[in-house]
């Protein structure tokens, strides 16, 4: 039931995505320019590219977690947080390295990985896959363990718009995360079954780009002149 609803809800967001960015982006997130070939207008998505190829980024987030029924019993969902800093590698691909915690009374989970977001389309809509390392504390009946953490999902990158004079955006994105250890006994021994929890994730990430800003190149003033030389054509060869 949990798989089937947060299914719906990945699917759901990425056609709500992805039918916003056919319509066109809003207009906070893009500007108007005058084609000087042809004096008419043209429109500039914020997000063709968002900021210059290499340019990194810090992410600071807020989750809110849908636990899976096998984690947590009868404790309701939970909050979370993390922080990601990241690679604009290209205008289509970024690479993010990530601390995330969540809190699901009374169980927490804490871990790091890594995160590939894909932008098919200029439009900010992605996708974003990963994988790392986590431990989970605190939960009922169960002895702390390690875990393998994967997650995947869809968002949408908007803006830019001005934060202390600085170029920033927000993403949106929901995510299914996965949970796979084997079982820990009494003693601590986690060499039982093999375990999948799976919780949903919708996250709301600030993205703060930094960095040297692009100036353009300088002029050599050492460099002789342009002269310009009036043509006299003689009428009478």
């Amino acid at each position: 039931m949990r798989r089937t609803l947060l299914i719906s809800l990945l699917l759901s967001s990425g056609a709500g995505a992805a039918a916003f960015a056919q319509d066109g982006a809003p207009a906070a997130a893009s500007s108007a320019v005058t084609d000087p070939a042809t004096q008419t207008g043209v429109l500039v998505l914020g997000n063709q590219p968002p900021w210059p190829d290499g340019k990194y980024y810090l992410s600071p987030l807020a989750s809110y977690v849908f636990p899976d029924n096998g984690r947590v019993k009868g404790n309701g969902n939970g909050e979370g947080a993390a922080l990601a800093l990241g690679w604009q590698a290209s205008s289509w691909a970024a690479l993010e390295i990530a601390a995330q915690y969540s809190w699901i009374n009374p169980a927490a989970l804490y871990g790091f990985g890594a995160h590939v977001l894909l932008f098919p389309t200029p439009s900010g809509f992605y996708f974003l896959g990963g994988g790392g390392y986590g431990r989970v504390r605190s939960e009922p009946g169960v002895r702390d363990y390690g875990t393998q953490l994967l997650q995947g999902g869809f968002g949408y990158r908007w803006g830019p718009f001005k934060l202390l004079g600085e170029d920033a955006y927000i993403r949106s994105e929901a995510l299914l995360r996965l949970d796979r250890h084997h079982a820990v006994s009494s003693a601590g021994d986690s060499g039982g079954a093999l375990r999948n929890y799976e919780d949903g994730v919708l996250n709301l990430v600030l993205v703060l780009p930094f960095g040297p800003k692009a100036h353009p190149s300088a002029v050599d003033s050492s460099a002789e002149p342009v002269r310009v030389v009036p043509l006299v054509v003689d009428e009478h060869p």
